[in-house]
């Protein structure tokens, strides 16, 4: 009879060769999942025209109201503009009025893209034109103010205003020669510490990034904060009466420490001198102790057992020398014989 050929189990099988198929299948999913999420599946793509990037980069944020829905997916040059293109949640509608704003995050830089849906119909092709975005800064709109500013000035009156702060400058005292001196000097110290500002700067943007991250928190200490001083307003009242209580408290303890020192030196002698007085009796209390648990475990036994006292006195009240005597005149005087007790004189 042919044997049945044994099926092969996972025993059976190199462990290098499962390793490496474990390994290589694991991969395969991390690659999986991360091409799934850079696909963006199931979410709608807006652009946004700006005049400039001013900072934004692809994973940025896009909030609505200060709530999340969605990512800046790519950033482009068009001309003289900026295209950003956005990945939207499919749930959000953007109208035709939409505003776009890209604004800063944190005080180091970060930037996020800030929606702000209005108007009744759809958004044409899905775009935010030029004349519906903003961005933080407009170096070109900065300079032309700057130019219209300045053009109205006098060139000849604000050197004349020059020459004449010149003229006041000579007649000041030595001590404008010594600030600037001391000033020249402040900058040389700093350039020659410039590592060390560096190094307090680069801290100072670590500390910010931790307080960034941790914002949540911080949020929720300031509200507890906010709450405990309330509590304290709430209850001012009781507030008021605890620290007048602990006034008198301090008053009060002030007054016996101080005003009653002669008393307190006294009990303090009396407890030196019963102390002193306890040693110098040590062995007879040490003795008493010793003898003490056995005159109180008597008295225990006596009165534990009820209302009433239990303890033995042979004969009764009379000792056994009496008890005989008297026996001896109960024949004489017809006693019951219960009462003869000459029969254990004998």
């Amino acid at each position: 009879m042919a044997t049945r050929r044994r099926k092969r189990v996972l025993e059976d099988l190199n462990t290098a060769w499962l390793g490496l198929g474990a390994v290589l299948t694991l991969a395969a999913l991390v690659a999986a999942s991360t091409m799934l999420t850079s696909l963006h599946l199931g979410k709608t793509t807006y652009v946004a025209e700006f005049v400039q990037a001013a900072g934004i980069r692809p994973g940025d944020d896009v909030s609505i109201a200060g709530v999340p829905v969605g990512t800046v997916d790519d950033t482009s040059l068009a001309g003289d503009h900026v295209v950003v293109t956005m990945k939207i949640r499919p749930d959000v509608s953007l109208r035709s009025q939409t505003r776009a704003a890209i604004k800063l995050s944190t005080v180091l830089g970060a930037r996020y893209v800030e929606l702000k849906p209005a108007g009744d119909g759809p958004l044409a092709d899905r775009r935010i034109t030029l004349a519906h975005t903003m961005v933080p800064y407009d170096l070109q709109q900065v300079l032309q103010d700057s130019t219209n500013t300045f053009e109205p000035v006098n060139a000849e009156q604000f050197a004349d205003s020059m020459q004449t702060v010149s003229k006041q400058l000579r007649g000041l005292p030595s001590i404008l020669p010594d600030a600037m001196t001391n000033i020249e000097m402040l900058s040389q110290v700093i350039t020659s510490r410039r590592g060390q500002i560096a190094e307090l700067l680069r801290s100072t943007a670590t500390v910010a990034d931790i307080l960034g991250r941790q914002q949540d928190d911080l949020k929720a200490l300031i509200k507890q904060g906010h709450d405990l001083f309330g509590e304290i307003v709430a209850r001012r009242d009781a507030v008021m009466r605890l620290l007048q209580a602990a006034t008198n408290l301090v008053n009060t303890t002030h007054e016996l420490t101080v005003g009653n020192s002669a008393q307190i030196d006294t009990l303090l002698t009396e407890i030196r001198q019963v102390t002193a007085l306890i040693g110098n009796h040590d062995p007879l209390l040490r003795n008493l102790f010793q003898t003490m648990p056995i005159a109180m475990r008597n008295v225990a036994n006596a009165s534990g057992t009820g209302p009433f006292l239990d303890f033995a006195l042979p004969g009764g009240l009379m000792v056994d020398s009496w008890m005989c005597a008297i026996s001896g005149r109960a024949q004489q005087w017809n006693w019951p014989e219960r009462y003869q007790y000459f029969k254990d004189c004998e």
